[in-house]
């Protein structure tokens, strides 16, 4: 894993791939030199960005991902054993990240469509939530007073990749509910009442929590770029002018 991205990256130095890929210095030796897995929705990115050739992009994203789910495989195995205690606590603060993850992202599409019932309807209850909420958010949205026709392409593609990023952040959601099922039922079964002796979680609870980690580390850095995004448009700099003395040339327009 860590030669295939050495290989793809060999000319660029970890300030540059932070810059591009986002992540830190750090972060990115620890990448290179097998310290630290990759997260596969980073590693895809790379992939996709240095190969430009449509037919080897998609022969190598394949063995990226092929290479990642070995990776983890291997980290997993080689991890001393994982308490079930521990287990069910990671599979608990997944879920609230990945909860939190959703919310994020409903309402930055609530602020790009400039219209709240996004955000109310998709984040009621399903039980309470009455029908003229539930197609709230197919209604037409409401354009943003501050909008102008060159400020609404940009707007757009984040709106697609708001929503490309909330699919993909749904997904993990749905699947850490079920690891943190598959936690609890564990737990039940392997601590009967009143025993206080700790077991070891299973290599499939371990791995598909560590898989969960894994896309929720590349999802939450996504929505942070989203946001800085959206509020670097949403407050552009303001148009300005220097104030100068009556003996020099009039005042400059600057940003």
């Amino acid at each position: 894993m860590a030669g295939f991205l050495g290989e793809l990256t060999a000319e660029l130095t970890v300030r540059e791939l932070a810059q591009r890929y986002g992540g830190s210095k750090t972060t990115w030796s620890e990448y290179r030199s097998g310290v630290r897995v990759i997260p596969l929705g980073r590693l895809n990115a790379v992939v996709r960005d240095r190969v430009r050739d449509p037919r080897g992009r998609q022969t190598l994203l394949q063995r990226a991902h092929r290479l990642h789910e070995a990776a983890l495989v291997a980290e997993t195995e080689a991890a001393p054993g994982l308490k079930l205690d521990e287990a069910l606590r990671r599979a608990e603060a997944d879920l609230a990240e990945a909860e939190g993850l959703v919310r994020s992202l409903l309402a930055l599409l609530s602020a790009l469509l400039g219209n709240n019932d996004v955000f109310r309807a998709a984040t009621a209850d399903p039980e309470e939530r009455p029908e003229a909420a539930r197609t709230a958010g197919m209604s037409a949205p409401t354009p943003s007073p501050r909008s102008d026709t060159h400020a609404e392409p940009a707007a757009d593609a984040l709106v697609d990749r708001a929503l490309r990023q909330l699919e993909a952040v749904r997904f993990l959601h749905d699947g850490a509910r079920q690891i943190l099922g598959r936690a609890r039922a564990a737990s039940r079964a392997a601590l009967p009442a009143g025993s206080a002796t700790p077991v070891t979680a299973g290599t499939d609870l371990v791995l598909a929590l560590a898989r969960t980690a894994d896309g929720l580390a590349h999802c939450g850095h996504e929505v942070e770029c989203l946001w800085r995004e959206h509020r670097a448009a949403a407050d552009p700099p303001l148009r300005g002018v220097v104030l100068e003395r009556t003996d020099r040339p009039s005042a400059a327009h600057v940003i």
